[in-house]
């Protein structure tokens, strides 16, 4: 089932008067939202921290890379692929949970046991969002990790 990620009605990109999707209508319309035009393979930093609740600066440093590269060099492909994978861990989280706002939290704040109590958003800075994925997987599957 697809959901959609969307940060709280209202809110506006700093680069753009375009409002965040809002819930569980259409995951393509986040997507290009957050591609801010520029096709499917781009992700923009700032519309992925703005749905993260978080100024680029925090990003850049949760994603452990200096915040120039979120700022002028947004298509590195380092910094994409962690996007990406960041996205891809959220979406899945959203198949466990159902819920987008509890969902981004526990992206950004909970601390997971069977990962040396990291959160998943640093697990993916460290590029292991394939381990996440497997592990949520086998929460939707309805084993306890």
């Amino acid at each position: 089932m697809m959901h959609i990620l969307y940060a709280a009605e209202g809110i506006m990109d700093d680069a753009s008067p375009e409002p965040i999707p809002a819930s569980d209508k259409d995951f393509k319309a986040l997507l290009e939202y957050l591609g801010s035009g520029r096709g499917p393979a781009f992700i923009s930093p700032q519309r992925f921290a703005q749905l993260l609740h978080m100024d680029i600066q925090t990003l850049a440093n949760s994603m452990l890379l200096p915040v120039n590269t979120l700022l002028h060099a947004p298509e590195s492909a380092h910094l994409q692929v962690r996007l990406r994978d960041a996205l891809r861990v959220i979406q899945a989280g959203l198949a466990v949970s159902g819920s987008v706002e509890p969902t981004l939290r526990w992206f950004k704040e909970s601390p997971l046991q069977p990962f040396g109590q990291k959160t998943a958003q640093r697990l993916c800075a460290e590029g292991r969002s394939e381990d996440l994925l497997r592990y949520l997987q086998s929460m939707e599957a309805g084993f306890a990790g």
